[in-house]
């Protein structure tokens, strides 16, 4: 069930091109309940503006 259940959060997510408000909406669950099942699924988004490395618009990688 559990496999069945990260299946369709991934689709829906990946349908929303990674929207979490929008894929939220088509669950019909709040965001609040969407963060935690993909936290549970290990489905976490990047935040939008986020490039891969963390850093936003303007922002570096720290330094070593």
């Amino acid at each position: 069930m559990a496999a069945a259940e990260r299946a369709h959060l991934a689709r829906v997510l990946a349908h929303s091109a990674g929207n979490k408000r929008e894929a939220a909406r088509v669950l019909r669950v709040s965001r609040s309940r969407l963060d935690r099942l993909l936290e549970k699924h290990g489905l976490l988004a990047p935040e939008r503006g986020r490039r891969s490395d963390g850093t936003g618009p303007g922002e570096t990688t720290p330094s070593d």
